[in-house]
């Protein structure tokens, strides 16, 4: 069983430092104002002692310090800001990542200052990845809703909250995103739509397990006619792709060589649209049953999009025709179905296949679990902007 004690008792024990304490405490593990604060955030009534007050096991009151050292980063950098005062923080895990916060913050009309309004907050979500070998570490905020008055932010953050621990967390679905579509740039196009994804230029001539993670769609191409291959990432140096032929698992080496240009491009999912045991099934139904290639209706995109994210579109395709999708028809054809219905009696054999693939690949996107979700109310002056 996991030792459990107060931020001050493993501080009067020796294991955690004056300075981390101090760090730990801004977020206010120990109470707002002189209360300490249940697992609900709301404050205690009783005076602070010593040994009152929530308790939580070592590792995740260091993951603390840890995160506030991430945050501290990149608030210099200018990539994480989040205006006004913190209301409510969320620290938790899940099945796909074990750095996940929401955060509750009240600013003002003009989104910047704080004006001391109660009807404008904001829910937002932050979600970071660690670096792994050649791949920089992640760390995106998502703002999910704002302009809200303060009690209906913090159930949308439990909202949210819950979302995310689903087999398919993706939230542009479910939650009413602000969303701009780009002018004609097709690298861009899928990050710019849908703020769960990550795009990231990679070097052609590379060890792809460096570059790349397990299920990430990578499209080859660059030339001036904007036309590029896209494929899915398997892990081990295996792509899946479709071609006229059918869809096959291919080299990287083979992949990379059929449409000359020198740009790759990997699309990340920072959350996930579906789970990784669905996209290995679809992708194994797809190897068996070999839908026909078609460029308008199935090319290689629709391929990929549709095993990864569940959606049965081809924005290459889109952008050269010019007759984009909007938002609401992507939520619409959101579904499973082009590839569930699809008559495939043996994919277990080609299931293992891919399995193998992925879990060759030298990589940890998870983290180290958090013993249990941590919820607080930070200290009044604590900011998340620099």
């Amino acid at each position: 069983m996991t030792t459990k004690k107060t931020l001050t008792q493993w501080y009067n024990s020796g294991d955690i430092s004056y300075s981390w304490k101090e760090t730990i405490n801004k977020f206010g593990v120990e109470g707002h104002d002189g209360h300490p604060v249940n697992d609900l955030g709301i404050n205690w009534k009783s005076d602070i002692k010593d040994n009152t007050g929530p308790e939580y096991a070592l590792w995740d009151l260091k993951k603390l310090w840890y995160l506030d050292e991430i945050f501290e980063r990149h608030k210099r950098s200018g990539n994480l800001r989040i205006p006004g005062i913190i209301k409510r923080m969320i620290f938790f895990s899940t099945w796909w990542n074990n750095n996940l916060v929401i955060v509750v913050n009240q600013s003002g009309s003009d989104g910047e200052d704080y004006t001391g309004s109660y009807y404008h907050n904001d829910v937002w979500l932050i979600v970071y990845e660690m670096p792994s070998r050649s791949m920089s570490e992640i760390l995106k905020p998502i703002r999910c809703y704002e302009d809200l008055p303060l009690y209906k932010a913090h159930e949308r953050a439990h909202l949210v909250e819950t979302k995310l621990t689903e087999r398919t967390p993706i939230i542009y679905k479910s939650f009413e995103l602000p969303v701009y579509y780009p002018s004609y740039t097709p690298y861009t196009y899928m990050e710019a739509v849908f703020k769960e994804i990550e795009a990231i230029n990679i070097p052609k001539s590379i060890n792809p397990d460096d570059y790349l993670k397990p299920l990430d769609i990578v499209k080859t191409g660059g030339r001036e006619d904007k036309y590029y291959h896209a494929g899915v990432y398997l892990g081990g140096g295996k792509v899946a792709h479709n071609m006229p032929s059918g869809v096959k698992i291919v080299d990287w080496s083979d992949f990379v060589k059929i449409i000359s240009g020198n740009q790759i491009i990997r699309y990340h999912p920072i959350i996930p649209f579906k789970s990784n045991e669905r996209i290995i099934y679809h992708i194994a139904k797809c190897l068996e049953y070999k839908p026909e290639y078609n460029s308008y209706k199935y090319n290689c995109e629709h391929f990929a999009n549709n095993c990864v994210l569940g959606l049965d579109f081809s924005e290459n395709r889109e952008l050269r025709d010019g007759t984009r999708k909007t938002i609401p028809d992507l939520r619409t054809i959101y579904d499973h179905r082009v590839i569930d219905n699809a008559i495939c009696y043996h994919p277990g054999n080609r299931v293992s296949e891919i399995e193998n693939c992925v879990n060759s690949a030298p990589y940890n996107r998870k983290g180290i679990e958090l013993e249990a979700r941590i919820e607080v109310t930070p200290k009044y002056w604590y900011r998340l902007k620099g």
